[in-house]
């Protein structure tokens, strides 16, 4: 039995590369976080579904669903990026609220499952590249938050986020800028996890250059994966707000320090840090990669032209020697023809002195 699994253990570790399946984690993401409170607290959710979201068709069928939440009204600069729904109760405690975000997440609070069984039906027909489900359960954010009396400003406490008793314009904005920080880390987490996936086909390419096997890689897929190298660094660095304040915060101070608070809280700055210094790591490997290939390539290609040019020499040695043979034959032949005309001239001349 012991040599079973040891040839087992053997095959296992001993297989290609190409079939290793790793598990689902990523690469910078923070622990789960434990819960302290020793009360009861409301429930923060937020996930990453697909790569965008098609906000106009989708608000119309939120609005023809049967689900009990109203459109909140959101500051004129957020209307083409978030979608807010409300369902109102006379307790703040028990109010329900979600936002969807254009980048392809939904961040919920103290939304039953039943309901969020039915948001997340409504969305999967409106998401552009939706995620794999795995992903979407894996890479997503929890949170508790509650209410405080004697607060004035929005905080995290504890690992929880603490909210005080304010109107429902100021409320909702608090819930908006804790939202948008937890949209970019269920994003941020799912760039994570692809470039984990990213780095496991690259795994080969070290020892390819250490064993010279390199010239068997395709130069396509070369360009291929540094096109994904591109990819990944717009949507990170520009195309999102992982390293940069969005222009929402800039005239509203107070939700400026609760977005930063909650930034450093997720670790974005320091996980978009590391992808970067990840994905130089593998542009700086793929494109010296592609030099040594198309090095490979112009050096075949001289060695081509220096052939033909060996192969031509060597034909126009032979066609000269050819045609030099052909001319000593003219040139012997009409010597002698020479020779015999002069031998007949010679021969008539003689006879005409001889009479």
């Amino acid at each position: 039995m012991l040599r079973i699994l040891r040839h087992l253990q053997q095959r296992f570790f001993t297989q290609s590369t190409s079939n290793i399946q790793l598990p689902l984690k990523s690469l910078t993401k923070r622990p789960s976080r434990k819960k302290t409170q020793t009360f009861e607290a409301n429930n923060c959710l937020a996930y990453a579904t697909a790569s965008s979201y098609q906000l106009s068709p989708l608000l119309n069928a939120f609005i023809r669903s049967d689900l009990p939440f109203l459109i909140n009204e959101l500051p004129l600069e957020l209307t083409h990026d978030v979608l807010c729904f409300t369902k109102r109760k006379s307790n703040v405690n028990m109010q329900s609220d979600f936002f969807i975000f254009s980048n392809g997440s939904i961040v919920l609070w103290n939304v039953d499952p039943i309901t969020l069984k039915s948001i997340r039906k409504i969305l999967s027909d409106f998401e552009v590249k939706p995620y794999e489900v795995a992903i979407v359960e894996y890479e997503n954010e929890e949170i508790d938050y509650f209410y405080d009396d004697n607060l004035t400003t929005p905080i995290l406490r504890n690992g929880a986020i603490v909210l005080p008793i304010l109107d429902q314009e100021a409320d909702l904005l608090a819930k908006y800028t804790f939202s948008n920080s937890l949209s970019l880390s269920v994003k941020l987490g799912n760039w994570e996890y692809n470039l984990n996936t990213f780095l496991n086909r690259l795994q080969h390419f070290p020892h390819a250059l250490k064993s010279g096997t390199y010239s068997k890689i395709k130069p396509n897929s070369v360009m291929h994966l540094l096109g994904e190298l591109y990819e990944f660094r717009y949507n990170i660095n520009l195309s999102s707000d992982f390293i940069t304040e969005p222009d929402f915060y800039w005239d509203r101070e107070q939700l400026s320090q609760v977005f930063s608070q909650m930034n450093r809280f997720l670790t974005i700055e320091r996980r978009t840090r590391i992808i970067n210094t990840r994905l130089e790591q593998c542009s700086d490997l793929v494109q010296m990669m592609r030099t040594q290939i198309y090095d490979i390539r112009s050096l075949r290609i001289e060695i081509l032209i220096a052939a033909f040019i060996f192969f031509e020499i060597v034909f126009e040695l032979w066609r000269f020697n050819h045609d030099s043979g052909k001319f000593s034959q003219l040139k012997e032949y009409f010597t002698q023809k020479d020779k015999s005309e002069n031998l007949t001239k010679s021969k008539v001349k003689r006879h005409f002195f001889d009479k």
